[in-house]
């Protein structure tokens, strides 16, 4: 006799992820945002806030764009491009997935210029949480200015001022060596009643 199929159990749609992989997910949001930004001419979508309605970042990645906006001085870098022009093309290279979190290698189209996008799953969706540079392509005064330009973007402005030695945020920063770290949290537990940015110098 015929052996009896069991059913397959089918989960409802909306319980699936609506998007299976994150390649889209980076490769949508760099097509609009170029687009958007070599458009009419004084068009930003940083200054314009419309990164914010894309629906592809994550709250805690809007929230670290608006400290760096916030913090912007004439010809700041751009925390989505990680460069202070627009490219014409961005092109995934290579996906990594671990889990729930995928690093993506995308290259753009200046010389030498490549970025990873980390993005993790929200509600069964990819979205981008961080964006930094590939760091094998930069050169050393590259690496400085892109620390310090987080840094500062982290310590934000007025009443939405943080600390990032307090809230030891520099301990996770991509710029650093876990020695340096190590050398920064010595100099912290150090301090007294007083104390100094060892950053800053200051």
């Amino acid at each position: 006799t015929a052996i009896p199929t069991v059913p397959a159990i089918v989960a409802p749609a909306t319980a699936l992820p609506s998007i299976q992989t994150p390649k889209p997910v980076v490769n949508d949001l760099y097509e609009w945002y170029i687009g958007y930004a070599s458009g009419a001419e004084g068009k930003s979508p940083l200054v314009d806030g419309v990164y914010k309605t894309t629906g592809k970042l994550t709250d805690g990645f809007i929230r670290q764009i608006e400290d760096v906006v916030a913090s912007f001085d004439r010809g700041a870098t751009d925390p989505i491009l990680c460069a202070q022009d627009v490219p014409t093309r961005v092109t995934v290279r290579q996906v990594a997935l671990e889990g729930e979190q995928a690093n993506v290698l995308v290259e753009t189209s200046f010389e030498n210029h490549s970025l990873w996008v980390e993005l993790v799953q929200v509600d069964g969706q990819w979205k981008i949480n961080d964006i930094r540079p590939n760091r094998a392509n930069l050169e050393p005064d590259q690496v400085v200015q892109a620390f310090y330009e987080w840094y500062l973007g982290y310590v934000g402005r007025g009443e939405q001022m943080r600390n990032p030695l307090v809230d030891k945020a520099y301990r996770s920063s991509v710029w650093l060596t876990e020695a340096f770290i190590a050398r920064v949290d010595e100099i912290i537990a150090g301090f007294g009643t007083g104390g100094y940015d060892p950053f800053l110098q200051a």
